[in-house]
């Protein structure tokens, strides 16, 4: 049980829903833009950082959002600790998540959406690593990417079963899919209320990157955290060539797609 629940819960009404969410995409620097906004006056994180409330759940099987905005809310600060500032919650499985832009969308018609993304090939490469650590994944990083489409249930239409874990576990090229995500937020979510972000630059420029963030979420942007290193960085093995070769020739069209849609080419 979370730190001071039963409290959190029966204070629900007193406490806000976020104005903004980092919704993704996984293994593309959530942790650290959630960390260093979380430094900033203004800024109240939720506890604990990933909510799972509009993916249902950690695990397929335990869907938490039949539990409400009762439960939901009593995830965030009360307002007399917020006052004229925001609250932040970062779940990278919204992204993924068929359902998740609707249920963000009808439940938080004001919300803010900030959208990182990194070059795929690296994403998926990172995210086979971090299951293999987690001892999660028991093949080779080519069979696991040649393997993918059945072990996440992918249909002919591009759907994926969401009552399964694949879609969770093994999904290193599905989520690098982004142009296919971001359409799905366009569709319910305005684009103006959606920052999109190129991870590589929030890396390489902290300071500026920061300050559009926190004008975008409409707060002071002058007031760069003191403390910008990076959270969650895993260490790798070398990367069989063929598989690298493998990931970037599955991206390429994808990629296009996505620098159409965003009107950015990242060059990857």
């Amino acid at each position: 049980m979370r730190p001071g629940w039963p409290w959190r819960r029966v204070t629900w009404r007193d406490r806000v829903v976020p104005d903004v969410i980092i919704p993704g995409v996984q293994k593309c620097g959530t942790s650290s833009l959630f960390a260093w906004m979380a430094q900033h006056p203004d800024v109240h994180g939720s506890i604990p950082k990933e909510v799972h409330y509009f993916d249902g759940g950690r695990a397929p099987t335990r869907d938490r959002w039949p539990l409400g905005k009762r439960w939901y809310r009593a995830h965030f600060p009360r307002r007399s600790r917020v006052g004229a500032g925001i609250a932040i919650e970062a779940t990278p499985r919204y992204m993924l998540h068929p359902a998740a832009p609707a249920r963000i969308a009808r439940s938080l018609p004001n919300v803010h959406l900030i959208v990182l993304l990194r070059n795929p090939v690296e994403r998926a490469i990172s995210h086979y690593f971090h299951q293999k650590k987690r001892g999660r994944e028991s093949l080779g990083l080519l069979d696991a990417l040649q393997q993918e489409a059945g072990r996440v249930g992918l249909r002919d239409d591009g759907s994926y079963p969401i009552d399964q874990e694949g879609w969770i576990h093994a999904s290193y090229v599905l989520r690098g899919l982004y142009a296919d995500q971001i359409e799905r937020l366009y569709a319910s979510i305005d684009p103006d209320r959606i920052l999109i972000l190129e991870s590589e630059r929030l890396f390489a420029e902290p300071g500026p990157t920061l300050r559009r963030v926190f004008e975008f979420s409409g707060i002071r942007p002058d007031l760069v955290p003191p403390d910008l290193s990076p959270r969650m960085v895993g260490r790798r093995s070398d990367v069989d060539p063929e598989a690298r070769a493998f990931l970037e020739h599955i991206f390429e069209e994808p990629n296009r797609r996505l620098y159409d849609l965003v009107g950015e080419d990242y060059g990857w």
